[in-house]
């Protein structure tokens, strides 16, 4: 009798004939989200750095303004004007405060730990420095002059976004639901601009969340380029983690970086009043101005406090002297003042030549605000324009 031979399914045939997607040892599926609590640590460990080199303890780990420029802040005056362009790989792993860290680190955690499990640890490191680094150019290019970056959350909104458009590949089917709404009902609010509370600065970028999220996106559209069907996870992990080794590499450089100019920031900290000295008041100011310039000479509110006290006085000429020194110190730049606040000593300079019959040199001195106006100072111009100094009359 002859045996049966069994006709072989030719989708077992294709099956067999298909290369396997192997997946190198240290990207494979584990219980624990290795990249993910690994980056979680390494931003609550520099923002326990942050702490050290803040003077000033708050209740809620606020760190300063000079703190976080000296530490690596992204400033487009600084990055643009002065060359330091490694700011762009320092300010996402900064963070202004305990709370901006802790709300940053849940959503890292819980949208990492789900990625990593999808696309690999590769793949998500490679997401996230993409889209920390877009978050970070796009702040640079977007934002204000005088308004400095710093936090994770364009890295992280990148996430969600790529998220986003994983799940509709077939491997994510199990978490297609989790996944959009997760991005959306976080991702969604935080590309809403808000304004922030007069005299208070804005903890939300809109800026950094819309490039993050563009490139995550862009990287979601990537992965889904690389994942056939039939596979684990994307393809080309090797490649990924090379690139997100790179970018990686040149965070680690920049803090090197950050760490080499850090005693000159440090040194101009003390040319600043503390706020101990900081008055409470224009009228205290302008009391103890005599005293702020003599104690902070490079300081420019010390000089502006004592303009406005010769102003007071009627002394227009001396009020004049002190707003030009404070216009001539080269420190004033690298002390990190924006580009508003020289403005306004321009208007007070513009003001008070006028007051001495001067128009001529009050114009060339209003001339920069009159061609360039911060939204800040659009009232400033108008005066300048009703004081006849900006051409109009």
């Amino acid at each position: 009798m002859t045996p049966q031979t069994r006709l072989a399914d030719p989708e077992e045939l294709a099956a067999a004939a298909r290369p396997a997607h192997r997946i190198p040892l240290w990207d494979r599926d584990v219980k624990i989200p290795f990249f993910t609590t690994g980056l979680l640590l390494l931003l609550f460990l520099i923002f326990s750095a942050e702490q050290y080199f803040e003077p000033s303890v708050t209740p809620g780990f606020d760190v300063g303004g000079t703190t976080l420029t000296a530490l690596g802040a992204l400033d487009s005056l600084l990055a643009g004007d002065q060359g330091e362009w490694w700011r762009i790989a320092t300010a996402p792993f900064l963070h202004a405060s305990f709370v901006h860290i802790v709300s940053n680190g849940v959503v890292l955690l819980l949208i990492g730990a789900v990625l990593e499990k999808l696309i690999g640890r590769a793949w998500l490191a490679a997401t996230f420095v993409v889209s920390a680094f877009s978050g970070a150019a796009a702040a640079l290019l977007m934002n204000p002059p005088d308004l400095p970056t710093v936090g994770a959350s364009g890295g992280i909104i990148g996430l969600l976004a790529a998220a986003l458009v994983i799940s509709f590949h077939p491997a994510c089917r199990a978490w297609r639901w989790w996944l959009r709404a997760f991005a959306v009902l976080l991702a969604g609010p935080a590309l809403i601009p808000v304004a922030a509370t007069p005299g208070a600065p804005s903890v939300i970028d809109v800026s950094s969340h819309l490039g993050g999220s563009v490139a995550g996106a862009l990287m979601g559209f990537l992965i889904q380029a690389v994942w056939p069907e039939d596979a684990p996870r994307p393809l080309h992990p090797a490649a990924a983690a090379n690139f997100a080794a790179v970018g990686f590499g040149a965070v680690l450089a920049a803090f090197i970086l950050v760490a080499s100019n850090y005693p000159a920031y440090a040194a101009r900290e003390h040319l600043l009043m503390t706020a101990a000295d900081m008055p409470k008041s224009d009228a205290d100011g302008q009391a103890r101005s005599g005293a702020l310039v003599l104690a902070y000479p490079h300081d420019p509110r010390a000089h502006l406090y004592r303009a406005a006290w010769f102003e007071g006085q009627g002394d227009a000429a001396d009020a004049e002297q002190e707003v030009r020194t404070a216009l001539s110190d080269p420190e004033t730049t690298a002390l990190g003042f924006d580009a508003a606040f020289q403005m306004r000593m321009r208007y007070d300079l513009a003001i008070l030549l006028a007051q001495q019959a001067r128009f001529d040199d009050a114009k060339v001195a209003a001339q920069p605000l009159c061609e360039t106006v911060p939204s800040e100072l659009a009232d400033a111009r108008v005066r300048l324009e009703h004081a006849g100094l900006c051409g109009r009359s």
